[in-house]
């Protein structure tokens, strides 16, 4: 009997508290948003007053922060184990918030004491971007003298090259910082011009960044490189490229170390850092951004994918604060999954492992290509070439040009697109000019082609 009453009490009590709640009373808020607002002392030491809180309940006071920051920046690369004394590391600054921390957290490293000095010897390049963000030399100029004196302030090398270094099939030309060649029109911009989808000049502007690093890294001898990305940054870049078809270079494109090439390694050291977290630990040490990201509007957002994705994770961790963790994990755990997937061929412009050979006999990419071939004219220009060649007995060596075509130009953008990722092929096929296409990617394929029947030819002379 005393047991039916006190099941009623419960009920009755837990009838109440809905009906409350549902009246927007709520007498019992939750334990997360009191511990919040009452909590005052920093998380860590409980002595300091509490001036930031991260992901929305870890409260730290300033000097409790700091530390915790140059820990996680330490603990990154010593479980690596992939830095090593004395090594020659080039440090690529944008100018932005992440290269601007990554910069000064090297530097305090360098004055720890004797077994937790970071020994490791480094140079800087900024790479001037401003002829494609509209800029006047003024302004190109002006940003390039702070990035200057706050460089020469942090005691390091510094050197400078422009972004339209990285269509040179040669060595990229580097200057001292202090003397650099800037000119207001460059060939990289009819090639960016020239492209109809904004999407794809970003993925391009990303590959072009990353083989002048890898080409300036060799110059300068360095056998490392260190980018200032973030948890967020790659958060971002994840679903970016999955959204992108990239999915299977995952683990070079956001993992700490990027392999793809076999001298130089691109890290990531700041991968643990979000963006929040940069900008108050610059906040602390009163540093300032020489060179700021832009503010973004509504319309930017529907620009590319990539600043779709930028709008979506910044928004959603806004409100909920574990979005960036659960998606740069989830990330970690997919890198991990094609990490092993190595091939002997690799793309013309990233040089990852081409995703493009499969073994099925039907496949996502021949579908694709089937579904490419006829939503376009291309088909009905075929067929009528087809039949040309086939009433005139050509067997495609003639020099006409009515019936056969240019078979230069149709030849060139085959043995293109044969050497290319899946990724890299929808740049190419943004390309409204195909004479604006970067002359150093049509000569890697050729040599790859080159080499694969060269490899042919001498297999089967060994058979």
């Amino acid at each position: 009997m005393f047991a039916r009453q006190r099941q009623k009490q419960i009920f009755e009590q837990r009838q109440q508290s809905v009906n409350d709640s549902e009246c927007g009373i709520d007498e019992n808020p939750p334990l997360i948003a009191t511990k919040i607002s009452d909590d005052t002392k920093c998380r860590k030491c409980e002595e300091q007053e509490t001036v930031i809180v991260l992901r929305g309940k870890d409260a730290y006071c300033k000097s409790c922060f700091l530390a915790s920051a140059t820990h996680k920046f330490r603990a990154t690369l010593g479980k690596s184990k992939i830095v090593r004394p004395n090594d020659n590391v080039l440090v690529a600054h944008s100018g932005k918030t992440g290269s601007t921390a990554l910069l000064h957290l090297i530097r305090a490293g360098m004055h720890e004491s004797v077994h937790k000095k970071l020994v490791f010897k480094t140079t800087v390049l900024y790479i001037d971007e401003g002829i494609l963000e509209s800029k006047t030399l003024v302004q190109r100029k002006e940003t390039l003298e702070r990035i200057s004196d706050q460089i020469e302030q942090l005691g390091f090398r510094g050197f400078v090259t422009t972004i339209n270094e990285s269509l040179s099939e040669s060595e990229p030309i580097i200057w001292p910082m202090d003397s650099p060649i800037l000119k207001e029109k460059e060939p990289i911009q009819i090639t960016f011009k020239s492209i109809s989808s904004q999407t794809a000049k970003e993925d391009l502007l990303h590959k072009l960044r990353n083989r002048l690093l890898i080409h300036a890294a060799r110059q300068l001898n360095c056998t490392k490189i260190f980018t200032g990305d973030s948890a967020t940054d790659l958060s971002i870049a994840i679903l970016s490229n999955f959204s992108m078809g990239r999915g299977a270079h995952l683990s070079l494109d956001v993992g700490f170390a990027d392999t793809r090439y076999s001298d130089i390694m691109l890290l990531r050291p700041m991968r643990n850092f979000t963006n929040k977290e940069m900008a108050y630990y610059l906040r602390f040490h009163d540093l300032e951004v020489p060179r700021s990201g832009g503010t973004s509007t509504k319309e930017d957002a529907h620009v590319s994918i990539q600043k779709l994705m930028e709008k979506f994770v910044t928004d959603l961790d806004s409100e909920f604060h574990g979005t960036v963790s659960t998606i740069f994990k989830t990330g970690e755990k997919l890198s991990s999954m094609n990490s092993e997937q190595k091939l002997e061929r690799v793309c013309a412009l990233c040089n990852a492992s081409l995703d493009t050979k499969v073994s099925e006999e039907v496949s996502a990419i021949q579908t694709t290509d089937y579904s490419q071939l006829v939503s376009t004219s291309s088909v009905i220009a075929k067929e009528e070439e087809i039949e040309s060649k086939v009433e005139n007995n050509c067997n495609g060596d003639c020099s006409c040009q009515k019936t056969c075509g240019e078979k230069g130009e149709t030849s060139d953008l085959e043995i293109l697109r044969k050497c290319l990722c899946y990724g890299c092929r929808l740049i190419l096929s943004s390309f409204k000019d195909e004479k604006a296409v970067p002359s150093f990617i049509l000569s890697a394929a050729k040599s790859a082609i080159s080499f694969e029947k060269m490899h042919g030819e001498i297999a089967g002379f060994l058979l």
